[in-house]
């Protein structure tokens, strides 16, 4: 791997990790939770309710 690409990598990799703390800080948890239970209410094997298991899992 050349200089550049690993100067690429970290720049993706930084602003990955940044935009997952900016959108933390600022998401609304309680509208968060109330769409997680929302999914969790749908039957086994949906792709909502897979989708609220892998958020419950992940915290």
């Amino acid at each position: 791997m050349n200089f550049f690409q690993r100067v690429a990598q970290a720049i993706i990799r930084i602003s990955f990790y940044l935009s997952v703390w900016v959108i933390k800080l600022f998401s609304n948890k309680k509208q968060y939770q109330e769409k997680r239970q929302q999914l969790d209410e749908l039957p086994a094997g949906t792709l909502g309710k897979d989708i609220s298991t892998c958020l419950q899992a992940q915290g």
